[in-house]
């Protein structure tokens, strides 16, 4: 069985889950290969040959960035499809939302499963704190893509968030955050321009090059996917998103040795 993960990752977190399906596909004696949704060269074509197909994304809100949605909506298949979601807490139907997302386009979905990982929303005093140990991170995951890859094999399907209580739960955070998504986009990322040092990481990082120097000043274009790479990887801690202070403890990935460029590889 040849198999294909589609995967978009903000700071490391639903890259790490991929890998771990990666590894233990593997290990299982299956061809396994990984694919970033930030590709533009990833189309159908692409990966026509896979006998099943992964979809790996953070879920924002119960929702997913733009680039994800956008993405999916140029691919066709008819394969058997699994998808995982990256949350911080819950998200009610956020794997059912992504297999959704990508029955439309002809893939079956029969396997969806959500992932607790580590925040990265590190600009809010309230939610930036110390995560977790890196061993209890890498435990979690690894029992829940192994549960996952169990049923794949005793073709089993597993839809987590599927019933109507998930579906409500999703809803009641999804249309707020999209509202405020539309609305407020434009204006979502705020650099201090005393502390920016003009190193371009930010603009390197950003998965939609919504950033750029104008006038010795880092700007924004105005869709910005809230993936918080700028925010926690600004060498001066410059940049904020949502909060009023700029992140305290920066996240840098679930692994000590993680390297934020990995994502692209």
């Amino acid at each position: 069985m040849k198999i294909a993960i589609l995967y978009f990752s903000g700071t490391g977190n639903t890259y790490y889950a991929a890998k771990e399906f990666e590894q233990q596909f593997q290990q299982l004696g299956f061809l396994c290969d990984l694919f970033h949704l930030e590709d533009a060269n990833l189309t159908s074509e692409t990966i026509s040959s896979y006998d099943l197909i992964g979809f790996g994304a953070p879920i924002y809100g119960s929702s997913f960035p733009h680039i994800v949605k956008a993405k999916i909506k140029t691919l066709q298949g008819h394969q058997t499809c699994f998808t995982f979601v990256t949350q911080m807490m819950f998200s009610g139907d956020g794997a059912a939302y992504l297999g959704r997302l990508a029955s439309k386009q002809g893939f079956q979905s029969n396997y969806q499963i959500h992932i607790n990982m580590p925040n990265n929303i590190t600009d809010i005093s309230w939610l930036s704190r110390k995560h977790q140990p890196y061993e209890a991170i890498a435990k979690r995951v690894r029992r829940k893509v192994s549960f996952l890859i169990h049923r794949i094999q005793k073709n089993q399907p597993y839809r987590l968030g599927s019933n109507p209580f998930s579906l409500m739960l999703g809803l009641l955070q999804r249309f707020p955050y999209e509202h405020f998504d539309q609305q407020a986009m434009a204006n979502l990322i705020k650099i201090d321009a005393k502390s920016c040092i003009q190193c371009m990481r930010c603009i390197e990082l950003c998965p939609v090059d919504n950033l750029l120097v104008e006038e010795n000043h880092v700007i924004t274009q105005g869709h910005c996917e809230v993936c918080y790479r700028c925010v926690n990887h600004c060498p001066t801690r410059a940049i904020r998103i949502v909060g009023r202070r700029t992140p305290k403890h920066p996240y840098h990935g679930p692994t000590e040795d993680f390297q934020i460029e990995d994502l692209k590889k």
